[in-house]
């Protein structure tokens, strides 16, 4: 007797699948909008964070009682965009995709399991991307220098410039001359420290755009010292220095704190004797920052005939975040072969309970003239199809609580920034895929054996 096509799921079900997905979904994107609009409150912030982890695990809750529903659909779907790309197998593919969907009960439970695995690597792999990407924008924004040597208001030599330079690792080198001048005028007047950069050697900063506005005619000063001096952006303010003055155009660095930048040329008239008191260096792509670092510290104390000038920079500290991510993500390779067991195990179950239910319909299609490499065929697409459904959507679902929980976790930051792991989700994809075609070799061969 044909058992035909199974009942998916009751009324009950449907209803419950869609009031947890709403619930949870409202409640998570209520959870981001509160930590992107907040201005890095922790209490904010903690709130937010548990909010959207309620939201987060009733939606996918929702999603799981609702996958008897999704998962037979989604197959349907990627079954009929399969044969229509490859019409030698329509009928292959056809029979593969209804045998699918014939238990929607089984064949969604396959998925499903393939569905949690994926999307946590998932989410993941695109919280460790985007974290890294925020962290990367705020530290180019509020430390743009790798390195920094220096020795306060004293000159540095030229041998210890041009040790800084030398030492492999340095991808540019820049001599900052430094001086102090009064900036503003009247009882708004501060005294603060200027140097001077080159617009050519804007480089050698993480975020060159932080002196865009650089030029002979302007001053690019931190935020503190513009509400300091009562300025703002635009506006033109007197500078004085021990040998002249000019007056310059303000440019506004927001989180530059007490920040006062000039040209070379500005620095020559506000201080005809200003010394280059510091280096600004940047660090190759591939550099190992604390080995660098290490080496411009030595490089520049071999060639000091006193006490070895500073050597600071937020290289390190970016190295830091970087081994704290590369953690995570060796984390995520180790999910990713859990992942791949659950998809092998679940597959190849879900196929040889195929097998042993449709030996009649196989034993027919064998006697009215399908082929043996036909009928694992059919066997190979439709772990094919079980294994693409499940790597989509929960690719799908990875990506968007991956996407949530950065946002709700950096979104007070300011500097917060979405990345799409793409190497990762095709490693995932192809593995998945690969699982699922290897899932089908024993089943397919157990039906190929069996005479008509």
């Amino acid at each position: 007797a044909d058992p035909g096509t199974r009942a998916g799921g009751g009324r009950l079900r449907r209803w419950s699948a869609v009031v947890l997905t709403v619930t949870g979904a409202a409640m998570l994107a209520g959870a981001v909008g509160a930590a992107l609009l907040t201005d890095d409150s922790d209490m904010v912030v903690m709130l937010a964070l548990a909010v959207g982890i309620l939201g987060g695990m009733l939606s996918f809750a929702g999603v799981m009682v609702g996958a008897v529903f999704v998962v037979p659909q989604a197959v349907r779907a990627v079954g009929a965009a399969a044969a229509a790309v490859s019409r030698r197998a329509r009928a292959t593919v056809g029979l593969a995709t209804v045998n699918a969907r014939r238990n929607p009960r089984r064949t969604s439970a396959t998925a499903t399991a393939l569905v949690i695995g994926v999307a946590l690597v998932t989410m993941m792999a695109t919280g460790a991307g985007s974290a890294r990407a925020s962290l990367d924008a705020t530290l180019d924004s509020t430390f743009p220098v790798d390195v920094m040597v220096g020795t306060g208001d004293q000159a540095l030599t030229a041998a210890q410039i041009s040790a800084v330079g030398d030492v492999d690792g340095v991808a540019e080198a820049v001599a900052v001359r430094r001086t102090h001048a009064t900036v503003g005028d009247g009882g708004s007047a501060v005294e603060a420290a200027v140097v001077g950069l080159d617009p050519a050697g804007r480089e050698v900063l993480r975020d060159a755009a932080l002196v865009a506005g650089l030029g002979d005619d302007t001053v690019v000063i931190g935020a503190d010292l513009a509400e300091a001096t009562g300025t703002a952006d635009g506006e033109r303010v007197p500078v004085a220095g021990v040998d002249g003055s000019t007056e310059l155009t303000v440019r506004v660095l927001p989180d530059g704190g007490w920040t006062s930048v000039v040209t070379p040329a500005t620095t020559a008239i506000l201080d005809q004797d200003a010394a280059v008191t510091q280096v600004w260096a940047r660090l190759a792509a591939d550099a190992p920052a604390g080995a660098t670092i290490q080496a411009v510290q030595d490089a520049v104390a071999e060639v000091s005939d006193s006490a070895a000038p500073f050597v600071t920079g937020a290289a390190v500290e970016r190295e830091g975040y970087t081994q704290i991510i590369d953690t995570l993500l060796a984390i995520v390779i180790g999910l990713l072969g859990v992942a791949v067991v659950i998809a092998l195990i679940g597959v190849a179950n879900t196929l040889s309970l195929s097998v042993i239910e449709r030996r009649h319909e196989h034993a027919l299609l064998r006697a009215v003239g399908m082929t043996r490499g036909q009928l694992r065929g059919t066997l190979v697409v439709e772990g094919l199809l079980i294994a693409a459904v499940g790597t989509g959507l929960g690719m799908v679902l990875g990506l968007l609580y991956g996407w949530a929980g950065s946002a709700v976790l950096l979104g007070g930051t300011g500097g917060l920034a979405l990345v799409v792991p793409w190497p990762h989700l095709g490693a995932v994809a192809v593995v998945a895929l690969v699982a699922g075609l290897a899932a089908s070799v024993l089943p397919a061969r157990s039906a190929v054996r069996t005479p008509p």
